[in-house]
């Protein structure tokens, strides 16, 4: 699939940069912007299923580390291409992107296939040889197959045989898919689009010249690459679910204060109110960075089923793309003087969503911190309330048998 999607999206780039209109170009990037939609959808599903649980955090993360890549990147070239006058202006950029899907293209054959995924099409013995190519000499690889067979035989007792997209809406699996739709969405309505894609417009609209705009994201981004890097050292010790609370609470406070800010009066001297915004929005993309950015990825990996993790992840993905489309397209009739005018008092739009998904986090989002897949699978299957996940202690000899488990201290579990 990603070998596929890099060859049409190099396709698609030689759209985008001979386009001599601007309806070639929309349709360049519109088709093009489809075919990136399966990439994290790809690597979610993978890094769930080819990494062990010790770095299944570490590893999931990693793909809002390469959104934060290509973001400083991205911000470089724009702020080295910014002063050109010509049409190379914006054909340099278009042409770098090229250099990804080739890359992917010729590494992706180096990439064993997942082992839950052989091992659903029954090929077991190559199963075996992809889980030696992704463990030490040392390690009985035996073991180990026999714990992927194992939880996907537990999960076809519960659900049946053949997967489907209709499966993802029945039973346990609609709570699963569910809390992966709002985990993903989550990074829109805490406002994600406002202070990372619109970052340089409303910073030109707040009253900085071009340069300074281009140069206050390259920031933003290198900021967001430090925030990611942070979380690998959380992930071990931190809870998806605390973080999330504290990612949608922090990000509540700091967005409120943007809106509060831009009542401040405007005036000759009004540079304070503007570079006070400014760096605001530098802190929100530090918290996201932190928190929603990368365990967003992780818990996308973690909560949904070996049987569905693709389906899922899929329709998660996409319910997130629909929400940022939605507010890509509303923020800038918001935000522009000519239309709503509310420029920095955007902040408390995406306050009171973000207050919103604190709530839901504190009553709904469960934790995954320490779980093996059939471990998840049990506690979902039995409907053990979100808030309780960190203290139930599952015995998988007595699920398998239809036994029960029992509650206790976070320490025992």
């Amino acid at each position: 699939m990603i070998a596929v999607c890099s060859i049409m999206s190099i396709g698609f780039i030689f759209i985008q940069f001979f386009s001599d209109s601007p309806a070639q170009l929309f349709v360049g990037q519109l088709v093009n912007g489809c075919i990136i939609a399966f990439y994290p959808i790809c690597a979610s599903a993978y890094v769930g299923e080819v990494t062990p649980l010790v770095l299944r955090g570490f590893a999931a993360s990693m793909t809002n580390l390469a959104f934060s890549i290509g973001s400083l990147i991205a911000s470089g070239i724009l702020k080295g291409t910014e002063p050109l006058e010509t049409v190379m202006s914006y054909k340099i950029p278009i042409a770098t992107q090229w250099a990804l899907p080739c890359i992917m293209l010729f590494l992706v054959y180096f990439c064993p296939d997942p082992p839950y995924w052989l091992c659903r099409k029954g090929r077991y013995d190559e199963a075996l040889v992809s889980l030696r190519r992704l463990t030490t000499p040392t390690v009985d690889v035996t073991h180990k197959l026999a714990h992927i067979r194992e939880t996907l035989k537990l999960e076809e007792s519960f659900q049946g045989n053949r997967p489907h997209y209709l499966e993802c809406f029945r039973g346990p699996n609609l709570r699963r898919l569910l809390i992966c739709v709002m985990a993903y969405s989550m990074q829109a309505f805490t406002g994600n689009i406002f202070f990372i894609s619109y970052a340089v417009h409303f910073m030109e609209l707040a009253g900085l010249d071009a340069a300074d705009a281009f140069s206050m994201n390259l920031g933003l981004t290198a900021i967001g690459f430090v925030g990611t890097c942070i979380s690998w050292f959380l992930l071990s010790y931190i809870g998806r679910r605390t973080m999330y609370l504290f990612g949608c609470t922090a990000l509540a406070l700091l967005l409120f204060a943007i809106g509060a800010v831009d009542l401040a009066p405007r005036n000759n001297s009004s540079s304070a109110v503007v570079w006070a915004q400014c760096a605001l929005m530098l802190g929100c993309t530090f918290v996201y960075d932190l928190s929603l950015g990368p365990f967003c990825y992780v818990l996308l990996a973690e909560v949904s089923s070996a049987r569905l993790r693709g389906f899922t992840i899929a329709l998660a993905t996409v319910s997130c793309f629909v929400w940022s489309v939605v507010f890509a397209v509303v923020i800038p009739y918001a935000m522009n003087e000519d239309e709503g005018d509310w420029r920095g008092k955007m902040g408390f739009f995406f306050a009171g969503t973000s207050a919103l998904c604190a709530v839901y986090c504190f009553f709904w989002l469960p934790e995954t911190r320490g779980r093996t897949f059939e471990e998840l699978d049990v506690l979902f299957e039995r409907r053990v309330p979100s808030r309780r996940f960190a203290r139930y202690r599952v015995d998988i000899v007595d699920a398998s048998r239809g036994g029960m488990a029992n509650e206790t201290p976070a320490c025992s579990a």
